[in-house]
């Protein structure tokens, strides 16, 4: 696992196998993680990923199939974008204690999610999104 080229330590590496996400593991000081499961072991057509997630990182993805062959397989993690705002209800007084989210689960791709409380002032900031998010 590689940040800017420097290894990520402690990132959750997860297996997502097309409607849910199967076993998980942590990467070492170096970066590395082992999952104890064969690509061979994949279904004919499913559609896998191996899932990569660390803090004020985006979300890294990368499709894996039968034919794969490698022992090893490497994810980079790029910076991640973030977006700050104030939640209000419909008095126009802050939103405390909000669940604010951002997330993607579009169909044939991992789902991921970014969440966050509002402070007591309707303040709240998401961070480790993905670049090109749009907010609606």
């Amino acid at each position: 696992m590689l940040a800017a080229g420097l290894p990520v330590a402690e990132a959750s590496v997860r297996l997502w196998t097309g409607s849910s996400f199967g076993l998980e593991a942590r990467t070492d000081g170096s970066g590395r993680f082992q999952l104890p499961y064969a690509l061979a072991d994949l279904e004919p057509k499913a559609a896998a990923w191996l899932v990569a997630d660390a803090p004020d990182r985006a979300p890294a993805g990368l499709r894996l199939s039968r034919l794969d062959r490698s022992e090893e397989l490497f994810l980079e993690l790029e910076a991640g974008c973030a977006v700050a705002g104030r939640a209000v209800g419909p008095d126009g007084h802050p939103a405390v204690g909000a669940r604010v989210s951002a997330a993607d689960a579009r169909h044939g791709r991992p789902p991921w999610e970014r969440s966050a409380m509002s402070g007591s002032g309707g303040e709240f900031e998401l961070r480790g999104l993905p670049g090109g998010f749009a907010l609606r």
